[in-house]
């Protein structure tokens, strides 16, 4: 395939329109829900409160709870938009044989695979956590047996902390590739992909210190070392958003050439 060096075509816009839009609702979504995890998921969270104080948290407050896991299931489904809405830009700059989009192109459709390998294990996670977990929450504190809620719990934070933290991660490394091959000139986009990277990193340690914190809680019915996934989180998300409107900058500068 010949390419031509010319700017994105007709209905590139529109592409790229979607891709600001779903991105920035994503943004928005991420800074709502880090409020809703610091309001009304946090008293059902907080590993370093008793168990049944958490149990009776959730157990007493089931439409908060379900409204606050509402807000994170909605953002994975806006993951999931702007990743479809990032593939179909760069597939048809592809189309068009616009110069250097071949490359964009595969890293776009891998973060889209990563995107859905994030999202099937967190929403299963989080889809129980509204559902069966709060029965497990009224029995806990009825029957004052923590044993199956603290198996449940561990069992469910691992899967949309750890498992879908994991794929999330993997998904902005590939947008990170997607967008820095793009612009072309990735010295000049150091603050891009370099930001990308610490936040990948925090991410990474967040989510195998929640790992090792829930396999000490199942072992010897505590978490250990669980602030750090509070603290690492608290800085990565923030950064997350950040880093999101740079990619929005990024792809821009080339698209509007």
């Amino acid at each position: 395939m010949n390419y031509s060096a010319k700017p994105l075509p007709g209905r590139s816009t529109r592409y790229y329109r979607w891709v600001v839009y779903t991105l920035l609702v994503s943004a928005g979504l991420h800074v709502l829900g880090v409020i809703t995890a610091l309001g009304v998921l946090q008293p059902g969270l907080d590993v370093q409160r008793p168990i049944l104080d958490r149990a009776y948290y959730i157990s007493n407050n089931v439409l908060s709870w379900r409204l606050g896991w509402l807000v994170w299931q909605c953002t994975a489904i806006s993951n999931l938009a702007a990743a479809i809405a990032i593939v179909c830009y760069f597939r048809h700059a592809y189309r068009q044989r616009v110069c250097g989009t071949r490359w964009p192109y595969y890293w776009s459709l891998a973060a889209l695979v990563f995107t859905i390998s994030a999202i099937i294990p967190e929403q299963w996670a989080e889809f129980a956590l509204v559902s069966e977990f709060i029965q497990t929450a009224d029995l806990a504190v009825t029957t004052g047996d923590a044993s199956e809620y603290l198996l449940q719990e561990s069992r469910w934070l691992v899967m949309t902390t750890t498992c879908g933290a994991c794929g999330y991660t993997m998904m902005q490394f590939a947008w990170i590739c997607c967008a820095t091959i793009y612009h072309g000139r990735p010295r000049k986009i150091w603050w891009f992909w370099g930001l990308g990277l610490i936040d990948i990193v925090f991410f990474t340690i967040s989510y195998v210190a929640c790992y090792w914190s829930c396999q000490a809680a199942l072992q010897g019915g505590a978490y250990v070392g669980f602030e750090t996934v509070f603290i690492f989180n608290a800085i990565a998300f923030p950064l997350l958003i950040l880093w999101m409107l740079m990619f929005i900058a990024v792809v821009g500068n080339r698209h509007h050439a």
